[in-house]
């Protein structure tokens, strides 16, 4: 349950810039508290800066990129890794 809400901020700060407090508590139906420290290891990993009563959307400065930048990377790549894959698979 906390990665699928640490995805879910990273997605609202990518389209929002911020989140606050109140609302994911209510909007994950579990407390301010618990939000409050998924924040907070967001924090740590380098995902967000707190603020007071919720977080923004931290600018990267290094080879951490918004998870939106990091899709349309390297397409080409990817499908022929998938592609790689998907022969290795047998019913």
């Amino acid at each position: 349950m906390q990665v699928k809400r640490m995805q879910d901020i990273c997605e609202m700060l990518e389209e929002d810039g911020s989140v606050d407090v109140k609302s994911l508590s209510k909007l994950h139906n579990v407390t301010e508290k618990t939000i409050r420290h998924d924040l907070n290891k967001m924090e740590e990993m380098g995902l967000l800066e707190r603020v007071r009563g919720g977080a923004i959307l931290k600018v990267a400065s290094n080879s951490v990129f918004p998870i939106k930048s990091r899709r349309k990377l390297h397409i080409d790549k990817k499908m022929r890794i998938a592609q790689a894959a998907n022969e290795l698979i047998h019913d």
